[in-house]
């Protein structure tokens, strides 16, 4: 029986920042054990090598691929690390500027821990969550959670369907990383909720506290949501065929 929680950091150009949030998330994880892996992309426009001398930490460094693309692959880089190399019984995403409530890693950690639920996602839709973000990222959000739930039939009818601050159980991370999973812009978080949901794992929904960012990463956000919303479209008519999902999944966590 494994008791740790694997926390995945995938950063791009935020080397200033990273080690006073990683000191943050140590002060949430006092009363669980845990690892972090960051995973940093990096191109010929970042700054020097980071350096963090922190027990219980792992830094991977990757090449950048293309614009917008590091925060899925960074995920699922880290999700196959700590699967591989750390005994975790509970996996879950951070951002490099902490915009997540951090306060609820050990409220999500134990209830995949003790309950039967694959998937807890942090929603920003639900009863009592609260949403700082300006309207335009609000409403694009919303937008990308009906139109999960219209291409779905409204048979799941999942209240926040992007949302990245999810805990997945073993069993989960395990069937996302043996299936694939397409990684364009905007598509991974709801492609790998559709996965695990089309095989009856068990998702449960809590409310949560969302901060707005201080900076989207050297990409302008009317760029980021056009892509985000296109790869959208194109990732969830594709998946409908498990052979064609297959085909087109990018396994990047080489």
């Amino acid at each position: 029986c494994f008791n740790m929680i694997g926390i995945v950091v995938p950063i791009y150009n935020e080397n200033d920042i990273i080690e006073q949030s990683i000191l943050k998330i140590i002060e949430c994880c006092k009363e669980i054990d845990y690892f972090i892996c960051i995973v940093e992309h990096y191109d010929n426009t970042s700054k020097p090598k980071l350096n963090i001398d922190i027990p219980n930490i792992f830094h991977l460094r990757l090449p950048r691929t293309q614009p917008l693309q590091e925060r899925m692959n960074g995920s699922m880089v880290g999700y196959k690390w700590l699967k591989e190399n750390k005994k975790c019984d509970v996996i879950t995403d951070i951002d490099a500027d902490v915009s997540q409530d951090i306060t609820q890693l050990k409220e999500g950690y134990l209830l995949i821990k003790n309950t039967d639920f694959d998937c807890v996602i942090m929603s920003r839709y639900v009863l009592d969550a609260n949403d700082s973000r300006g309207l335009f990222r609000d409403f694009t959000s919303k937008c990308i959670t009906f139109s999960c739930n219209l291409f779905t039939g409204w048979k799941y009818n999942i209240k926040d369907w992007s949302h990245t601050y999810r805990f997945y159980s073993n069993r989960a991370i395990e069937k996302i990383l043996n299936v694939g999973v397409i990684v364009d812009p905007g598509t991974m978080p709801m492609i790998i909720l559709l996965n695990l949901l089309q095989h009856n794992f068990k998702i449960k929904e809590v409310p949560t506290i969302f901060i707005e960012r201080g900076r989207v990463s050297n990409v302008k956000m009317f760029r980021y949501m056009f892509y985000y919303y296109l790869n959208l479209l194109k990732g969830v008519l594709v998946y409908y065929s498990e052979k064609n999902y297959k085909k087109l999944a990018l396994r990047n966590t080489k």
